[in-house]
């Protein structure tokens, strides 16, 4: 009698632990999807990575590689890691205001292009922001097919 209450008792715990593992797998293959993945990637980007960013970027015509001034671009990106705004300073003077339009490349790098709001005689340029894996600056890159420039800029 004993050995039927331990063989029911066995059987009884192998079905509810089966059931629990199926579950269990069921949920993580349900919440590991690549879709979900990405998805978290991507509120991990928009929570870390927006925000302010200053520093020098120096720039130079492609042809020759004639230097030009250093500017100090400050940009802000918006929480939706789309929408960011630029201003250019040189010598203390503010040059051009820009809005940016950036897309995600893959992880931490993205590419875009700019347009003037205020500023006389600005070509806008093609874009391109690589983040440092902890959020704490970006690598600019710029080209209008005359001019390029590029330089860190560092969360403020």
């Amino acid at each position: 009698m004993h050995r039927n209450i331990a063989v029911t008792l066995l059987t009884l715990f192998a079905i509810a632990f089966g059931c629990f593992t199926a579950n269990a797998s069921a949920t993580t293959r349900e919440t590991t999807t690549p879709a979900r993945e990405r998805a978290a990637l991507l509120q991990f980007a928009q929570a870390n990575l927006s925000g302010t960013y200053e520093g020098n970027v120096e720039r130079f015509i492609i042809k020759g590689h004639e230097a030009r001034a250093t500017r100090v671009y400050r940009m802000v990106i918006n929480p939706d890691m789309v929408n960011a705004t630029v201003w250019i300073h040189e010598d203390g003077k503010l040059l051009y205001t820009l809005l940016a339009k950036l897309q995600r490349r893959n992880n931490n790098v993205y590419a875009g292009t700019t347009r003037p709001v205020e500023g006389k005689n600005y070509t806008p340029d093609k874009i391109e922001l690589q983040f440092a894996a902890d959020g704490r600056s970006v690598h600019w890159y710029h080209n209008d097919n005359t001019m390029e420039g590029s330089g860190t800029l560092r969360r403020q």
